[in-house]
C-alpha cells in the first residue's frame, strides 16, 4: 500500500523511515525570488517524481511565504540522504540547506572494513613484541637463578645447622662423661679414705 510522507523544515537532520514505492514530499519555505531549492540525493534509491508541477512553488493557504514542494519516490531498499540547498540563481553563499535522510526498507547494515595495518607499523608492532618476550625472558632466568641461590643457602644453613646439632650432642655426651667419672673418682676416693680410717693402728 502507498503511504505519502510529508516532511518541511522542521524536519532539518531527521532520520525517516519509508517502504519500497512510499511517497515523500518535502514543502519548504521560498522568500526570495532570485532563490531557488536545488536538490542532491541517490536517484537510485529515492528518485524525483516526474511531474510538470513537481519543481513549481506553489501557494499554502494561510502561509507567509510560497513553499516549494517536491516529491520523491522510494524505489529500492537501502539509505539515501537528501539535500536541499537553497541558492541565488546569480551564485553566492546559500540562503537555507535542508537535509534529511531517508531509510527505505531495511537495508543491511555495512560490514565494517577490516583495517589493514601499514607495514612500518607493523614492523614496529613485532620490535615491540620481540622485545618484550626477551625481557620476560630475562626476568624468568633471573627469577630462576635468585630462587636457585636462595635454595642453596638453605641448604648450606641446614647443613651448618646438623653440624653444629651433632656437636652439641657430642659436647654434652662429653661433659656427662667427665661427670660420671668425676663421681666415680670421688667414690673411690672417699671409700680409700673410709677404709683407712677403719685399720686399726
Amino acid at each position: 500500500m502507498q503511504t505519502k510522507v510529508s516532511v518541511g523544515k522542521e524536519d532539518q537532520g531527521k532520520s525517516i523511515s519509508l517502504a519500497v514505492g512510499d511517497l515523500l514530499e518535502v514543502s519548504l519555505g521560498e522568500t526570495d525570488g532570485r532563490a531557488a531549492w536545488q536538490v542532491a540525493v541517490d536517484g537510485e534509491i529515492l528518485a524525483p517524481v516526474s511531474s510538470p508541477t513537481n519543481t513549481e512553488t506553489v501557494w499554502v493557504l494561510d502561509a507567509p511565504d510560497q513553499i516549494h514542494l517536491r516529491t520523491f519516490r522510494a524505489v529500492r531498499v537501502g539509505c539515501a540522504t537528501l539535500t536541499m540547498t537553497y541558492t541565488r540563481i546569480e551564485g553566492g553563499a546559500p540562503l537555507d540547506t535542508f537535509t534529511i535522510e531517508a531509510v527505505v526498507g531495511n537495508p543491511p547494515k555495512p560490514k565494517l572494513a577490516r583495517q589493514q595495518v601499514p607495514a612500518p607499523q607493523l614492523l614496529v608492532i613485532l620490535v615491540e613484541l620481540f622485545l618484550g618476550a626477551t625481557a620476560a625472558a630475562l626476568l624468568s632466568f633471573r627469577l630462576a637463578t635468585v630462587a636457585a641461590n636462595i635454595l642453596q643457602e638453605q641448604a648450606d644453613l641446614a647443613q651448618i645447622s646438623a653440624r653444629i646439632n651433632v656437636g652439641q650432642a657430642d659436647l654434652l655426651v662429653g661433659l656427662l662423661g667427665t661427670v660420671a667419672m668425676g663421681a666415680a673418682a670421688a667414690y673411690a676416693l672417699v671409700r680409700v679414705i673410709s677404709m683407712l680410717a677403719s685399720r686399726p693402728r
